[in-house]
């Protein structure tokens, strides 16, 4: 994940041309530190036992994706879950399918979901103030905002929406002040498409 985001970072500096944007890379190391501090010891505590009845999402989210993948990922254990968003608990379950069974991927694949929403951010940023200021780069700061903290280490809805929500947004447009292609056009409709897979339902909460 961090080799990842510093990969993205350096990109996107070069492609803008402000090498002061490289001072993003500090500030998402300094990020995910901040996140696996809050996940230790502000979230983890909640996961312990009698947690799964709590009245908080996120929690019920984290159990109800634990279950969906140690069931093999069944429609069934999914269609029996009481939520008004099972697509986020397919989306963190394949999370942790892939990464480990642990709140820690879940946590690192939000903080680098939030760094590519935060570049969008930066580009649209540059592209509508085509003049350089010296403290442009600090739109990069919004990563570090308590509740984006907060939110990154838990397995909670807020993350994918909204980043998915700025990338769709500011990223169509972006490509509206150009000439966008067929393929960039399906790009910018995908992360609305996954929204709407997000807030899935299949029973509602009583």
């Amino acid at each position: 994940v961090a080799a990842s985001g510093l990969f993205l970072i350096r990109r996107t500096a070069a492609r803008l041309g402000d090498p002061r944007l490289l001072r993003l890379q500090a500030v998402f190391l300094l990020k995910i530190a901040l996140v696996l501090v809050v996940l230790r010891f502000g979230w983890m505590p909640m996961l312990g036992t009698g947690s799964a009845e709590s009245g908080y999402d996120p929690q019920r989210f984290y159990f109800d994706a634990v279950a969906l993948l140690d069931g093999g990922f069944d429609p069934g254990i999914a269609s029996a879950m009481r939520l008004n968003y099972t697509g986020i608990v397919w989306y963190y379950g394949l999370v942790m399918a892939a990464f480990g069974r642990s709140p820690f991927p879940p946590a690192l694949v939000n903080a680098f979901v939030t760094l590519v929403a935060v570049l969008v951010l930066v580009e649209a940023g540059y592209r509508i103030r085509p003049d350089r200021g010296r403290n442009d780069w600090i739109l990069g700061l919004g990563m570090l905002l308590p509740e984006v903290v907060w939110f990154d280490a838990l397995t909670s809805r807020e993350t994918l929406t909204m980043s998915l929500l700025t990338i769709a947004t500011l990223g169509a447009g972006t490509a509206l002040m150009g000439a966008p292609g067929a393929w960039k056009r399906l790009a910018l409709a995908a992360p609305s498409l996954l929204i709407q897979i997000g807030r899935a339902s299949c029973r509602e909460r009583v």
